[in-house]
């Protein structure tokens, strides 16, 4: 039970890329790196060594390449394994992907409005 405890924990504290709306998960996104980025700039104010993926958060591309990786690598893998636990709950890397396609035409609109694609 306790495992269980945990894994919903920590499942919770992670699941924002998962929302079933778009807005809403960006929104959360954008506070998580806000507070990233105020870390950041902490870190660097008192001279201590910058939490790489904190730093650099500053723009709707580069928050977007995060929002991605961090499903790919760190979200998706771990509700892989939640939904084969719970079933019910297997839809929700579903959202997560679409999330992920609305963080890909964030993007690419970004790309395009630098002329970059």
């Amino acid at each position: 039970r306790l495992f269980i405890g945990r894994l919903f924990l920590h499942s919770a504290d992670i699941s924002n890329p998962l929302h079933s709306s778009f807005d809403v998960a960006r929104d959360w996104a954008v506070r998580v790196t806000t507070e990233f980025s105020r870390q950041a700039s902490k870190e660097k104010e008192l001279h201590l060594q910058v939490t790489s993926y904190m730093d650099g958060l500053d723009s709707e591309y580069n928050i977007a390449k995060v929002q991605i990786s961090f499903f790919e690598f760190m979200v998706q893998p771990l509700f892989d394994a939640v939904g084969k636990l719970f079933p019910n709950l297997s839809h929700l890397n579903d959202w997560g992907e679409a999330n992920c396609d609305g963080y890909r035409d964030v993007i690419a609109l970004c790309e395009k409005e630098r002329g970059g694609g």
